[in-house]
């Protein structure tokens, strides 16, 4: 990403220029997106563009980067002391709440329009979370093999019911969907999280 000053303008710029990519991938993916049209959707020149990004590619992987370090953050908060359901209902509260202040980059990020070595990665990283928990609190290998199928099954399976609740506008509150996906998780292994 290019170094431009910060300052109030250029936030609202980076913010429509960002806004713009986010609309665009909920019709069609990255690769059928141009400058040009990110352009002209935030109402700004080309070379207003090219002083933040190199191109749309540039921009997207600037996306990614921030919502993976807030999505790091937000799992290294959380890493401590989760043996109890009241604070496993916490965290997951806590990635839900992010999700949903953050849900349109969230929802095209992890869609098909999105793309896919940042899926991976998001997956990586969670099963990766997900696989130290249970080391933590069972004492199995973290790279024990039926531990990572259970770790993918789960994080694949979580995704697909966050990516439904965006999809549906978050139709259910925070704390019912996060009893649901932890209620998902015990009755697939009781104590994988």
């Amino acid at each position: 990403m290019k170094e431009v000053q910060d300052h109030r303008g250029t936030r609202k710029t980076r913010n429509a220029i960002r806004n713009s990519l986010i609309e665009l991938m909920e019709q069609k993916a990255i690769t059928q997106i141009t400058v040009t049209e990110i352009c002209e959707k935030a109402d700004i020149h080309r070379t207003t563009f090219y002083a933040h990004y190199d191109d749309q590619f540039d921009l997207l992987k600037q996306l990614e980067k921030e919502a993976m370090t807030q999505f790091d953050n937000l799992l290294d908060e959380n890493k401590c002391g989760v043996n109890h359901a009241s604070q496993k209902i916490v965290m997951a509260e806590e990635i839900l709440r992010y999700i949903a202040s953050n849900n349109n980059s969230i929802q095209v990020l992890l869609s098909k329009n999105g793309d896919i070595y940042f899926q991976e990665k998001f997956v990586s990283r969670l099963t990766t979370h997900l696989q130290r928990l249970r080391r933590k609190h069972t004492g199995e290998k973290i790279n024990d093999k039926k531990n990572i199928y259970y770790s993918i099954f789960l994080v694949h399976g979580a995704i697909a019911v966050i990516q439904l609740w965006l999809k549906n506008n978050m139709d259910i509150p925070i704390p019912e969907i996060a009893k649901i996906l932890l209620k998902i998780t015990q009755e697939t292994k009781s104590g994988v999280w």
